[in-house]
């Protein structure tokens, strides 16, 4: 049996063509018919063709209707895709060596290493970047393996750390082999932000430390670095204090509150060959 409508249409199609062929003038279902002339029965003649043969095509050809697409249970989860980050931009002088986020200071206990570099394995340094200069791994006359730097021109540096680190300790050792002009240092920057930062420089005659911008002097004092020994320092950043020890002696004990936070660096001015070595990063006052 034809469905619903295409039994309507077929009906309707054959009403139009009996209108066609009769002429009119007959009753369906009580239904009159007026009597038609020829031009309305050619087109009723046509209408009813029209409208069966569309009503057998249904009939022989049901439309497919769509069926509903079952949704799984389980949310589908996107399969993940891993994007290679855009190459950096190297600066010239500059060395951008990749590493690992660093370790942040909320939750650890006083004195856990934060950074640690001693340059005896071979593994890639962890440096965030090393900026001009000719740095070199080598071993000492005792075999010892340090990082060594010869400037003449440009301020080298190595920098490392996070800029998140609020109070920590920064420790390493460090030989002045030689101060060839008056202006020779070798120096840390600490809480590094930006353009703004804490300097700490060891030169020939004396110690100073300053922030920058502005070179705005904090404490000076007076000492001679003598070249061929290796000194042990060691920063101090805990709030607003600094301290700043040379062989375990506090030389430089004061309180600042330009900078709360950033990470740091060691380098040297034009005119220093020093060395650098045993460079460790402490959580303090956390």
């Amino acid at each position: 049996m034809p469905q619903s409508n295409e039994g309507t249409l077929l009906f309707i199609g054959a009403i139009f063509f009996l209108i066609g062929i009769l002429g009119g003038g007959f009753e369906i279902s009580a239904i009159k018919i007026p009597s038609v002339g020829k031009l309305i029965r050619l087109i009723s003649a046509v209408i009813g063709i029209i409208f069966m043969i569309i009503a057998v095509t249904l009939y022989i050809f049901p439309l497919l209707h769509s069926q509903p697409i079952a949704v799984p249970s389980a949310p589908i989860t996107p399969a993940f895709v891993t994007v290679a980050p855009p190459p950096a931009t190297v600066q010239p002088g500059k060395t951008l060596i990749p590493v690992t986020s660093p370790t942040p200071l909320s939750s650890i206990p006083d004195e856990s290493i934060l950074f640690e570099e001693n340059f005896e394995d071979n593994k890639p340094l962890p440096f965030s970047y090393i900026e001009d200069g000719n740095w070199k791994r080598l071993p000492d006359e005792t075999g010892n393996q340090v990082y060594e730097i010869e400037c003449i021109t440009g301020y080298p540096q190595i920098r490392f750390g996070s800029v998140d680190w609020k109070n920590y300790a920064l420790e390493f050792r460090t030989r002045i082999l030689d101060f060839k002009s008056s202006s020779s240092s070798v120096f840390s920057n600490f809480r590094l932000q930006g353009d703004q930062y804490y300097q700490v420089s060891f030169s020939p005659q004396s110690i100073n430390l300053s922030v920058i911008p502005g070179w705005q002097a904090i404490e000076s004092r007076p000492k001679n670095i003598v070249k061929g020994i290796w000194y042990s320092i060691r920063l101090e950043v805990q709030d607003m204090k600094i301290r700043v020890y040379l062989d375990k002696n506090l030389v430089i004990d004061t309180t600042d509150s330009h900078i709360s936070q950033g990470d740091m660096l060691l380098g040297v001015s034009p005119g220093t060959y020093a060395q650098f070595d045993d460079i460790k990063v402490f959580a303090i006052g956390n």
